[in-house]
């Protein structure tokens, strides 16, 4: 059984997002693995970690004979920090951590839309709706959170997708 063309998205984006290391030049260095599930905050011992989620695929036909898709993925990116305890000045700490992080996953979407852009490609970010980035911390908490919010293009699927 192979697997579809969203399968492979979701196996790309991880790939991309798991090369987010100090070392690579960016900004953090993510705990691997990246889950392809929501993370309990409260059960997150080492950060910062990301998850990719998927929204509801539309999959609207693109010809005549009906027997071409191309889907539409709402893509959601979020990412944790934590800091030790909630001492004063580490929300200052967390901040930094979380702008930090939202900056590397933002630079990899944008490496993305460059890797997969042309309609020859697999699938690429549309422009809209319009990429947007968020940042959350919850006060008196030692977690903080980012995500990155996109809808992807996948072409040209069969019926077999």
């Amino acid at each position: 059984m192979s697997l579809s063309r969203v399968e492979l998205l979701r196996a790309d984006l991880i790939t991309e997002f798991e090369a987010i290391k100090t070392s690579a030049g960016y900004r953090s260095s993510v705990v691997l693995p990246i889950a392809d599930v929501v993370l309990d905050p409260a059960r997150i011992t080492d950060s910062p970690r990301i998850c990719v989620i998927f929204g509801p695929e539309s999959i609207p036909v693109q010809n005549s004979t009906k027997e071409i898709f191309n889907s539409q993925v709402p893509v959601m990116v979020i990412g944790y920090v934590k800091v030790s305890t909630g001492l004063p000045g580490e929300n200052r700490v967390m901040s930094e951590s979380a702008d930090a992080l939202l900056h590397d996953m933002k630079r990899v979407m944008a490496g993305l839309m460059l890797k997969y852009k042309g309609a020859s490609n697999r699938w690429f970010v549309l422009n809209e709706p319009r990429p947007t980035a968020t940042r959350f911390s919850v006060p008196q908490s030692n977690i903080g959170w980012v995500s990155l919010e996109f809808t992807v293009q996948v072409f040209a699927q069969n019926g077999d997708f």
